[in-house]
């Protein structure tokens, strides 16, 4: 992965991108990340206030056109600072998001495959990588929360009966 494009805070409220010497708005970064470039937003003392930065161009794409988190998930997050499920919320909407970039990323790649070498060829594919991704969302999500398994809780196989 590449570094993160540098952008810098003055005092006066204004965040001026130094490679490119020209001020931006939080809608010229909304385009960057959008293109895929990562930013890191800092203070003129260094102080690194990207997420801040992201919180407010997520709080502008909320008021605009159709939103992407409904009002009762806005109140869920919520509820869920100072609990003691915070942690584990928030490693589950992380994974939840990255399992579902790459779904996106597998999805493409399954249509260009159907485009080339035809649908059944392309539908199985896309069943094995959506089936593996799951597992692996599965895994993350709960891994730091349930603990790894403890051979107590492996369920032990039966031997088949023969005749």
């Amino acid at each position: 992965m590449t570094q993160p494009y540098l952008i810098k805070k003055y005092p006066n409220r204004r965040l001026y991108d130094s490679a490119e010497k020209r001020f931006l708005n939080l809608d010229d970064l909304r385009q960057l990340i959008c293109a895929g470039q990562q930013i890191k937003v800092e203070e003129a003392n260094g102080r690194d206030i990207t997420r801040q930065i992201l919180l407010q161009i997520i709080a502008e794409c909320e008021d605009e056109g159709q939103p992407l988190l409904s009002t009762e998930t806005l109140h869920a997050m919520a509820r869920f600072y100072g609990d003691v499920m915070q942690s584990v919320f928030g490693r589950y909407l992380d994974e939840s998001v990255k399992t579902f970039v790459r779904q996106q990323a597998s999805w493409r790649e399954t249509v260009e495959a159907a485009i080339e070498k035809g649908p059944l060829a392309a539908l199985d594919r896309l069943a094995k990588d959506q089936m593996e991704l799951w597992k692996t969302a599965q895994r993350s999500a709960f891994e730091g929360f349930l603990g790894k398994p403890s051979a107590a809780s492996t369920p032990k196989k039966t031997p088949k009966k023969r005749g």
